[in-house]
């Protein structure tokens, strides 16, 4: 997953990065390390609180799912 974020630019301007990135942002150990130590209900309860958080921002349209582009406030 880590190495694919090296690979695709737009990926990385969504995560708001000004210049294309040739290194990793973090070490994949490290994100192994987070996964492991939230678990699976961490990880669904991180989940819902984006999607959550998502909704209340009206970034996400509730309808479809979908991402809103047009919410520049808090879009990079």
């Amino acid at each position: 997953c880590i190495a694919r974020w090296v690979e695709n630019p737009y990926w990385q301007h969504f995560c708001g990065e000004q210049y294309f990135q040739h290194r990793p942002p973090i070490d994949p150990t490290t994100f192994g390390r987070f996964r492991r130590r939230l678990g699976e209900d961490g990880l669904k309860t991180l989940m819902k609180m984006t999607v959550r958080l998502g909704l209340e921002l009206n970034i996400i349209d509730e309808a479809s799912g979908s991402f809103q582009p047009s919410c520049p406030k808090y879009c990079v």
